[in-house]
């Protein structure tokens, strides 16, 4: 896992040595600018992933120290490296309490800078595919209550269905009930069902319909009102594609076995 190193240096043959003298590649690092001052590092930092920052402690406009305070308090997941010169070394050490992460004198060991770095790499990497692990857990965790609330919806809006089948009862009325749109409700309730709204209110209605072909001697047209069919053709129409026969067909070969 690769990260990205920022440079800082008011001193542009500094940065430029530090950014091609050494082939961070080969590390797993890449440096994706440089800066001359705190407040150019900043621009950087906001509009870029910024893993770790290596800067100077005296520039113009924004020292390194202010830059350091500025990372820990907006961005506390960026690793600060000071570089110090001799007669700045106790003034750099204040800047641990800043959330600096380490400090080297100049001038700069390339060997001991490459093993501070290393060692923070390795910290940033560790810490990331704990993130990612926590954020994958989250994210499977929220599609999982996710998935219980359709279910929980569904059952719902079946208890509904169960309750004003007889009537002219409409998708959008279910998913007014539901708080929810139409289009979001058709698609949750075919995802669960196996079916489309209009084609499981048909299937209860014709069991039903068959309920009381078999068990009540009301005539097939107050049947067919009786289970939400306005149109007695079309409840027929309906009930024979569901069963193979019609209503009356039904009830004969009911009656006769």
């Amino acid at each position: 896992m690769n990260i990205n190193l920022l440079i800082v240096d008011d001193e542009p043959i500094i940065s430029q040595g530090l950014r091609y003298t050494i082939p961070w590649d080969t590390y797993g690092i890449d440096v994706i600018g440089e800066a001359e001052d705190g407040e150019e590092a900043l621009e950087i930092l906001r509009k870029h992933q910024v893993d770790m920052v290596l800067t100077d402690v005296r520039m113009p406009v924004m020292d390194g120290i202010e830059l350091a305070k500025t990372i820990n308090e907006q961005m506390p997941s960026t690793r600060v490296i000071i570089i110090s010169g001799y007669d700045e070394f106790e003034y750099a050490r204040e800047a641990i309490r800043f959330g600096v992460r380490d400090y080297l004198l100049k001038p700069v060991d390339i060997d001991e800078l490459l093993e501070r770095i290393k060692n923070l790499k390795q910290e940033i990497s560790a810490e990331k595919e704990s993130n990612n692990y926590l954020d994958n857990s989250v994210l499977q965790e929220y599609k999982k209550e996710t998935e219980v609330k359709k279910s929980w919806l569904v059952e719902k809006a079946k208890e509904y269905i169960q309750a004003h089948f007889h009537g002219d009862l409409k998708a959008s009325e279910v998913a007014n009930e539901m708080h929810i749109t139409p289009n979001y409700f058709s698609m949750i309730f075919k995802k669960e069902m196996g079916k489309s709204f209009n084609e499981y209110l048909n299937d209860l209605r014709i069991e039903k319909a068959k309920h009381l072909l078999m068990y009540t001697s009301d005539r097939v047209f107050e049947i067919a009102k009786e289970v939400g069919y306005k149109e007695y053709k079309y409840f027929v129409q309906v009930f024979r594609k569901k069963t193979g026969m019609t209503p009356t067909d039904f009830r004969d070969y009911i009656g006769s076995n």
